[in-house]
This record gives C-alpha cells, sequence and structure tokens, in this order.
C-alpha cells in the first residue's frame, strides 16, 4: 500500500477540493481558509450524497478529500466507484473521529500513489495537534503521528497533574500558537481547562518512544466495568474489523453490581448477515474477556451523529437501558 501521493508532474490538476465537512466546523473553516489561500479551488455540496461526490471528483478533477471516517467510508465502498475516473484525487485524509485501520487500507489502495493522511485535532487547537501520513501510516497505523512543530504536548495523569512516563495512559495536554487564549466571558471553564497555559483536552492517550501519539479514548468515555478501565475506541476498532460491520458505537450503561456495563450498537453492510453471536465469538478471540460487551444491538438505522460526523452517544444511552435484549 503505496501512501505518498504528488501533484508535481507537468499535466497536474490545480489544487482543489470538496468540502464535505459544515463550515461552523472548524475542519470545514481550515480546509475553505487553506485551498481560498493557496489559489486553489473549492467546491460544495449542500448536503452529502456519495453518486453526487463521485460525479464531482470526475467533473471538477478534485485532487484531495478529507473527511469524517463514515464518509470516506461509503465513498470507498460505493458500487459506483469503479464507474468513475478519480485519478486526479492525490490524497485522502480522515479526521473528527477515530479512524479503523481497515479504512486507512481502503484509502491507500484506492490507486497507486493516493496519499493518505490522518490525526488529532480539536477546534480549541484550530484544528491539528498531530499528523500522520507519508510511509508513517503504513509503520503506525493506530497513531495519529508526532505533534505539528509549533505544538507542545504533555501527557498528564489527570488526577495529580503529574507527567506519565513513556507508554502510559494520561490526558493530552498541549500548548502553541495556535491555542485558544480562552472562553469568551467563562472564567470557570477556562480555569477547568488551563494549567499554566496548557490545554486540557479531554482525550486521554500515550507517547511512544519515537514521539508518536496514541489516542486512546475521550477521558469522559472511559467506561469502568467492575474496577477494570475499558476504552470504547478500543473496542470499537475491534468490532469494526469484523467483516460485514458497516458502522459501530460502544457507550457504558449504568450496573448495579458492576458500576457501568458496556453495549455496542452495531450497524451491518448492506446486504450482509451480521449475527451477535458471530460478533461475540469474534471479540472474544480478540480482546480480553472484560471488553466484550454484554449487550449487542443490531441497527438498520445509520447512527444518530452531528452535523460535523461525530456519534451522538447521549442519545445512544437514552436509547438503550440497562435491561436491553441483546438482539
Amino acid at each position: 500500500m503505496k501512501m505518498f501521493g504528488s501533484l508535481g508532474r507537468v499535466d497536474a490538476p490545480a489544487p482543489s477540493t470538496l468540502i464535505a465537512f459544515p463550515l461552523f466546523s472548524i475542519s470545514g473553516l481550515m480546509l475553505m481558509y487553506v485551498y481560498a489561500g493557496m489559489g486553489g479551488k473549492i467546491v460544495f455540496q449542500y448536503r452529502w450524497d456519495v453518486d453526487d461526490a463521485l460525479a464531482i471528483f470526475e467533473r471538477e478533477r478534485v485532487t484531495a478529500f478529507s473527511a469524517v471516517p463514515t464518509i470516506l467510508r461509503a465513498l470507498l465502498t460505493s458500487p459506483r466507484l469503479a464507474e468513475h475516473d478519480l485519478s486526479s484525487l492525490a490524497s485522502l485524509a480522515a479526521g473528527a473521529a477515530p479512524v479503523p485501520v481497515d479504512l486507512l487500507a481502503r484509502m491507500g489502495a484506492l490507486r497507486d500513489g493516493v496519499g493518505v493522511t490522518h490525526g488529532y485535532g480539536i477546534t480549541e487547537a484550530t484544528g491539528g495537534v498531530a499528523v500522520n501520513a507519508g510511509a508513517a501510516v503504513v509503520a503506525h497505523p493506530t497513531s495519529v503521528g508526532r505533534p505539528l512543530p509549533m505544538v507542545d504536548l504533555r501527557i498528564v495523569d489527570p488526577d495529580t497533574g503529574i507527567d506519565v512516563p513513556s507508554g502510559g495512559v494520561g490526558e493530552i495536554w498541549f500548548k502553541g500558537p495556535n491555542i485558544i487564549s480562552g472562553y469568551w466571558n467563562d472564567p470557570e471553564a477556562n480555569a477547568a481547562a488551563f494549567t499554566d497555559g496548557w490545554f486540557h483536552s479531554g482525550d486521554l492517550g500515550y507517547l511512544d518512544d519515537d514521539a508518536m501519539l496514541f489516542v486512546v479514548d475521550r477521558l469522559k468515555d472511559v467506561i469502568i466495568r467492575g474496577g477494570q478501565n475499558v476504552y470504547c475506541a478500543e473496542v470499537e476498532a475491534a468490532i469494526h474489523g469484523h467483516p460485514g460491520v458497516k458502522d459501530v458505537a460502544v457507550v457504558g450503561l449504568v450496573h448495579p453490581t458492576l458500576g457501568e456495563e458496556m453495549a455496542a450498537v452495531v450497524v451491518a453492510d448492506d446486504g450482509r448477515d451480521v449475527s451477535i453471536e458471530e460478533l461475540r465469538h469474534d471479540l472474544a478471540s480478540r480482546l480480553a474477556v472484560y471488553k466484550v460487551p454484554s449487550t449487542i444491538v443490531l441497527r438498520k438505522d445509520p447512527l444518530p451523529r452531528t452535523a460535523s460526523g461525530k456519534v451522538l452517544k447521549r442519545q445512544l444511552r437514552d436509547e438503550l437501558s440497562p435491561g436491553a435484549p441483546s438482539t
């Protein structure tokens, strides 16, 4: 899987992008500013539609596309993908949500020479904090990459405020010229979010010995099941690896004895027959017993998401109950 793309050839089309992010999100804004600043072409859709997008890529000779994983998966698994000339696409980027490894492979397999990028960002950092691109995506597909040059980054124990050693999981703190100076007229939020200029991201992660950043989960999305910490992103990645799974979200539910219990809401690929028993057997072979969700719900409708593509887990929790049937 080659991960480098280039627009250096003489006959290459001018830089252009189709913006699939809403313009009120930092991702949509930054794409618009970057391409406007370089004199590139910006293409918009009123509403995301995969068939329309494929036609746009071909007609407008779009050179780069960035989107949330759900949109990229819909694009790359479309039965009409091969009907369109996408030779102008030199790079694909995923962000705003955890990116499954199999999706990175699909992105790289679109055609020979396409560049693949994913990373980690947050609105308070004006978008980017770390980026993984090129050969590093192949070597470290589960990493979001190294911090950007202007970003100072620490991994901190959220309870003590002390840096954790390399490989240890803690809250991601960072500072730099791209970080907001504070929330507007909200001193309480500022006091909670900043320590001596370091912004508390609310995300859990770790740095390896090569300074590659790995994001484990949202701090609030850690499920404490019988005293054991379970990271939703790890379980979601394992479920995503099962053939036939189109989308998944793992949420925590209140449990009278364990404190919290796990529920997985799974959307199967169109036309694929995925059973709960099959999923449980697959997960049990790859995860510790306490990480296998006790409740698995198969869902036909898409997962509820915000306009920027993030799963509305609170809505899913409201739809489920501790006694929800595993069907």
